[in-house]
């Protein structure tokens, strides 16, 4: 076991259960990478010229729920990295927030000074921006500070997607007193508290604050993160419990990707999308105990989850250069310059991403975690 990590989690008979799991699910990482990509296609996909992809699927247009799927992989994860030092009385909370703050604030740093500049270009060449509000002066502390998920302003400010590092480093701070409550739970107690806290914020947010809650962003996506990050720690309790076989595992998670599939295309409701999302990580996690030679675990793939942070947080930057540059060399785009802007844009955040995994993600996150220690 010298690649595993032996988690014991206690059940309500306070009796361990053990679940071998890999220390590195590497088909996990991978599908952050097409959780991240279906996201920038999502942001880009009004721009694609002559092709109206909604006349063929839906697919696109629902692909905004990748952030969620974000939130609740994030919550498995941070069980799984941490439940054995929460289990033996280990946990740090300094060493955690701060490999957490190493993980997000350099490149949301950088990509927040990248959009301040781009501001003052365009109020030097008296360029107006399509949305002027996004470069609000008085934004920039709620940014600098992550509150933007905090319904501190009505509308999305400089780098628009970090809103979801905002409502992350929330899950962070609460990460420790949801795991001390669910890991005292039966697994089978754990995810049925999740699944209701789950749909009563589905069905709850819309009487808040007027939108549903896979709509929340800048406004209150805090609100977004709380029920699914709880939902994906359930789910790994509940891995844990009960881990299916080989047989059962694949078929959980082929069938779950059809289905997924299915109601992305038809636009089914988000809630069921939300719990396919659960079931997913649920039977990749599981396939992992048998071994990961599959097409998720190829290193090209594990790759692409590896920088799909960076991916995640560089799009909107090349989506502002690409097209906000386009409408004012071409004052008339044709469908057919509008479709090759839009490729262009796609493959641009290929490099960008690289660029910024290896040159700011990746040193600023040992920089901060080989500086700053507990006192």
């Amino acid at each position: 076991m010298t690649e595993q990590a032996a988690v014991e989690i206690y059940a309500h008979q306070k009796q361990p259960i053990v679940a071998a799991l890999p220390k590195h699910i590497f088909s996990l990482t991978s599908t952050r990478f097409i959780a991240a990509f279906s996201i920038v296609l999502y942001h880009f996909k009004d721009h694609m010229g002559f092709v109206d992809i909604n006349n063929y699927t839906y697919i696109l247009k629902n692909s905004y729920v990748g952030v969620d799927f974000f939130f609740i992989l994030s919550g498995f994860i941070m069980a799984h990295s941490y439940a054995s030092q929460i289990r033996d009385g280990k946990f740090v909370f300094f060493d955690f927030i701060k490999r957490r703050f190493a993980r997000v604030y350099p490149v949301h740093f950088v990509t927040l000074l990248a959009f301040c500049g781009l501001g003052f270009v365009f109020f030097m060449l008296d360029i107006k921006p399509n949305i002027p509000e996004k470069y609000a002066i008085e934004a920039v502390p709620i940014n600098l500070f992550l509150l933007q998920a905090w319904g501190l302003t009505q509308e999305g400010t400089f780098n628009t997607p970090s809103w979801s590092i905002s409502a992350e480093w929330l899950a962070y701070l609460l990460f420790f007193p949801f795991s001390l409550l669910l890991f005292r739970l039966n697994a089978f107690a754990a995810l049925a508290l999740a699944v209701l806290l789950l749909c009563g914020f589905y069905f709850g947010t819309p009487l808040l604050t007027g939108d549903p809650m896979t709509g929340l962003a800048h406004r209150f996506g805090i609100l977004r993160i709380i029920p699914e990050f709880f939902y994906g720690i359930a789910v790994y309790l509940f891995l844990c419990r009960a881990i299916p076989s080989q047989r059962v595992s694949h078929f959980l998670w082929f069938g779950g990707a059809l289905a997924l599939i299915g109601c992305l295309h038809f636009s089914a409701p988000d809630l069921i999308t939300i719990f396919l999302f659960g079931l997913l990580i649920y039977a990749l996690g599981a396939r992992s105990c048998y071994g990961q030679n599959n097409l998720l675990d190829k290193r090209i793939m594990v790759y692409g989850g590896e920088i799909s942070y960076s991916m995640y947080m560089v799009h909107a930057l090349i989506y502002t250069v690409t097209f906000n540059g386009a409408d004012i060399v071409f004052k008339n785009q044709t469908p057919n310059i509008e479709a090759g802007m839009w490729l262009f844009a796609v493959l641009a955040v290929f490099p960008a991403a690289m660029l910024c995994f290896h040159f700011i993600e990746e040193p600023g996150r040992k920089f901060i975690n080989s500086r700053f220690n507990r006192p």
